[in-house]
């Protein structure tokens, strides 16, 4: 079986006919939806990229709250220990 999407799967024969183009303008045609394809899937790269920054600045976040807990405990702990 041949799975095919986006600019692949579109007949460039049948639109070259139908609105009377040359080889070069159909080739430029196809040249143009590979591009939009790849400019759309690095925009979804980047947004991907965001969420994941911004869910590793949240976590960082909470990470540092915590170790700073777990440092006043510890200081806590060694006060009362010393009295």
């Amino acid at each position: 079986m041949d799975w095919r999407t986006g600019v692949a799967a579109t007949d460039w024969d049948n639109i070259a006919k139908k609105e009377h183009l040359d080889a070069l303008s159909v080739e430029m045609r196809k040249l143009e939806g590979s591009i939009r394809e790849i400019y759309a899937e690095m925009l979804q790269l980047q947004q991907r990229e965001q969420e994941m920054r911004d869910l590793n600045g949240e976590r960082e976040m909470r990470g540092d709250g915590e170790e700073r807990g777990r440092v006043g405990w510890g200081v806590m702990g060694a006060a009362a220990a010393m009295v």
